[in-house]
């Protein structure tokens, strides 16, 4: 299949620990997954991710991007109390990167609001979603 193919010559082009190809390997992952592949589509969001913060380093905005995303994947599975440090991670450096006001690190902040609130813990999802309009708020 095509992304198979993406990846196979990123792969060749750029090397096994380029972040590109481990960007490919999450998206590879993501559509593997919906496709109904699950199992090899959770070890391509993994293993992107690995490959990611091998190449770029644990305080590159890119590693806080592919943490979300193996966040997302693994809420997407049902899988809340996994999908949890990878979101607080990607939210902390994004924090840290950028402060707390800025968009990427309000999106993870409504991930992490999203997940509270889909593991029953409600009280938690109100006080991020609150945090997140009354920052939205002074933005503006």
């Amino acid at each position: 299949d095509l992304l198979h193919d993406v990846l196979a010559v990123r792969k060749k082009l750029l090397g096994e620990a380029s972040p590109l190809t481990g960007s490919t390997m999450q998206t590879l992952g993501r559509v593997l997954y919906f496709l109904g592949n699950k199992e090899e589509g959770t070890k391509n969001v993994l293993e992107g991710a690995k490959v990611i913060e091998a190449a770029v380093g644990e305080e590159d905005p890119r590693a806080a991007t592919a943490w979300n995303n193996v966040g997302y994947h693994l809420k997407i599975e049902g899988k809340f109390d996994e999908a949890l440090p990878w979101y607080e991670k990607a939210h902390n450096l994004r924090e840290k990167l950028y402060g707390s006001q800025h968009m990427h690190t309000i999106m993870v902040k409504n991930n992490l609001a999203e997940l509270y609130h889909a593991n029953g813990d409600t009280n938690k999802a109100t006080k991020l979603q609150k945090e997140i309009l009354e920052g939205l708020e002074t933005r503006n």
